[in-house]
């Protein structure tokens, strides 16, 4: 296990900004709960409306 430094913690979060979040599209479900868990007065439907 690599240790936490810059470096690592700057690929780990390069690696997370390239996920493309996305509300309820093309038949998908909305991918967005890893986000919004951090605001819990937003419920899914809401902040896919956002």
């Amino acid at each position: 296990m690599e240790k936490a430094t810059r470096k690592y913690l700057a690929k780990v979060a390069g690696k997370a900004a390239q996920i493309p979040f996305h509300g309820y599209i093309e038949g998908k479900e909305s991918n967005l709960e890893p986000i919004i868990r951090f605001f819990p007065k937003w419920p899914l439907k809401e902040a896919d409306g956002l």
